[in-house]
C-alpha cells in the first residue's frame, strides 16, 4: 500500500470527527515508498491520533498530517529505542494545541492511561498506536511541550528496505572543525547523538538540558562559543527565545533551530524555514554536518 492513499482516504472522517474550527493539513509527496500493511490498522492510528490532537485543541487549531520517505543511520535513537538503519516512510500528526506535560509524557504508550476527564476517555488510543506500530516493525517519537503542540513521528521500514549496517563513511567526506557548539534540548539522546557525531571530528561541544542552564553556560564561557543548536520546543525558555536572549548577550554567535514539528506548529513558535537556519528532525548524520558548516561558515 501507499501510505498516501490511506490518508487522504481517512482525511474525509478525520473532518468529521476534528470540528469546523480546526484546519486540517495534508502534507504529502506525490507518492511513499511501499509499505505491506493493512489499510484497516493504518486508519486506527490516523483516527486516533487525530482524535487525540482535537481534544488537545477545545478552542480550535491546526491539525497537520505529513509523510515522506526518509533514511535513517545506526546512529538514530527514538526515545530509548535504538534505531535500525534503513529506508523509511515518516507518518507525522502534529497538533497546535495543549501539548503534553512531561510528568506524563513518559507514560501516554501506557494501556489505560488516560488524562482526560473519567468517561471520556478509555487510556486505549495511544497504546493502540503503539502495538500497531510495533506490530509492522516501526518506530514513535513525540515532540511536545506545555502549551506548545504536540507532533507525533511514526517510521515505518519500507518494503525494499535493506537493514544493514551502512559502510563507514569515507574520512575525506567528513565536515571537521574546531569552533564550539553549544546543545541545547531536553531530549538526553539528542544532546549524545550530536555531541557523538561532532567530538570526533574535532569540535568543543557544551550541552544543556534547557534554555536557562544554555544561557548560564553561555556566562560561563565568557561568550566563546561559535554556535547554538537549540532545540524549538522546550519547557521554559523555548528554542526561538533563548537564540534571541543569546544573541543578544553573544552578537556574534549563530544559531542552528532543530525540531520534529511541522508546519504551523513551527509558525506558532516564530520559526520560519527559509528564513532561519533549520534542520527537520531526524536528520542524517551527513546533512546535520553540512548544515552545521554551512551555518558556521555563513553560506
Amino acid at each position: 500500500m501507499d501510505l498516501n492513499e490511506i490518508v487522504e482516504s481517512v482525511s474525509r472522517m478525520i473532518e468529521g470527527v476534528i470540528g469546523e474550527d480546526i484546519v486540517l493539513t495534508l502534507r504529502k509527496p506525490s507518492s511513499t515508498a511501499a509499505k505491506r500493511a493493512g489499510p484497516a490498522h493504518m486508519e486506527q492510528v490516523l483516527m486516533n491520533l487525530a482524535v487525540n490532537g482535537g481534544d488537545a485543541m477545545p478552542r480550535g487549531g491546526q491539525l497537520t498530517i505529513e509523510t515522506r520517505t526518509i533514511v535513517l543511520d545506526t546512529r538514530r535513537t527514538l526515545g530509548h529505542q535504538p534505531v535500525l538503519p534503513g529506508s523509511y516512510v515518516l507518518l507525522s500528526v502534529g497538533d497546535t494545541g495543549s501539548g503534553i506535560d512531561p510528568v506524563v509524557k513518559d507514560r501516554i504508550f501506557e494501556p489505560f492511561f488516560t488524562t482526560k476527564e473519567q468517561g471520556k476517555g478509555t487510556g486505549l488510543g495511544l497504546s493502540t498506536v503503539y502495538g500497531i506500530v510495533d506490530q509492522h516493525n516501526g518506530y514513535i517519537s513525540l515532540e511536545t511541550e506545555p502549551g506548545g503542540g504536540s507532533t507525533f513521528n511514526i517510521y515505518f521500514p519500507t518494503e525494499e528496505a535493506a537493514l544493514t549496517e551502512p559502510k563507514p563513511a569515507d574520512s575525506r567526506d567528513m565536515r571537521r572543525g574546531a569552533e564550539t557548539v553549544l546543545v541545547a534540548d531536553d531530549n538526553a539522546s539528542v544532546r549524545r547523538l550530536v555531541n557523538d557525531m561532532l567530538v570526533p571530528l574535532g569540535y568543543v561541544v557544551l550541552m544543556a538540558p534547557n534554555g536557562e542552564e544554555a544561557l548560564e553556560t553561555g556566562r560561563v564561557v565568557s561568550g566563546k562559543i561559535d554556535l547554538l543548536v537549540t532545540d524549538v520546543a522546550m519547557p521554559g525558555i523555548n528554542g526561538k527565545e533563548l537564540a534571541e536572549e543569546f544573541q543578544s548577550l553573544y552578537p556574534h554567535v549563530r544559531v542552528l533551530f532543530m525540531s520534529g514539528h511541522v508546519g504551523d506548529a513551527l509558525l506558532q513558535r516564530g520559526i520560519e524555514a527559509p528564513r532561519d537556519s533549520f534542520i527537520q528532525k531526524p536528520f542524517r548524520r551527513d546533512e546535520f554536518l553540512g548544515k552545521l558548516r554551512q551555518v558556521l561558515d555563513g553560506h
